[in-house]
């Protein structure tokens, strides 16, 4: 990290943060003994991915939102399947990480509320989990908060959607009643 942040000449301390998390996760054990501590201590998979992504949270200039990426990467086989190694004892399925696209979505479809990322986070996969998502994949699990949030991306991304071929993104008319969350003008 530090030789890419020294090419590119943003140095800050980017170059002590692999230093910082190796020094935290060293004081834990390591990640397998964080691994085990999760499994062990918490009552389901989705606790686990929660405590984990709480102890990598607490890494200095990591955050909630870096540690949820990570867990949700390595724990959620429907976002990249055969490459989640900590699926099963860790389910990534219910994080939800809160960035700014995701944000705005959550403030347009919930103008009242409490802006913090927990309070976003909940709402989110308050709102997900009336999804079935086995409709659309027999493999998928029921229920996922992260991987409907990858379909919130793939919607507010102009170039996915004009990719798939989608009406909006050529010069045909959008659909009417189209969200104001669509990136392609009205």
């Amino acid at each position: 990290m530090k030789d890419a942040t020294l090419a590119i000449g943003r140095m800050g301390d980017m170059g002590k943060l692999g230093t910082l998390a190796w020094l935290h996760l060293r004081e834990l054990g390591g990640f397998r003994q964080l691994l085990q501590t999760a499994a062990e201590t918490t009552a389901t998979p989705a606790a686990a991915a929660d405590h984990v992504v709480e102890a990598l949270a607490r890494v200095y200039r990591i955050g909630i939102k870096l540690a949820t990426m990570y867990v949700s990467a390595l724990a959620t086989p429907a976002l990249a399947p055969g490459l989640t190694p900590w699926w099963p004892r860790l389910d990534g399925n219910y994080l939800v990480v809160v960035d700014a696209n995701v944000g705005r979505v959550i403030d347009a479809l919930r103008p009242r509320g409490v802006g913090t990322y927990a309070a976003r986070a909940a709402w989110f996969r308050h709102h997900a989990a009336a999804i079935d998502l086995r409709r659309f994949h027999r493999s998928w699990p029921r229920t996922s908060p992260r991987l409907v949030q990858q379909a919130v991306y793939a919607f507010r991304s102009r170039s996915n959607r004009a990719a798939a071929g989608d009406s909006c993104s050529g010069t045909r008319a959008c659909h009417a009643g189209t969200p104001t969350l669509c990136p392609f003008p009205h």
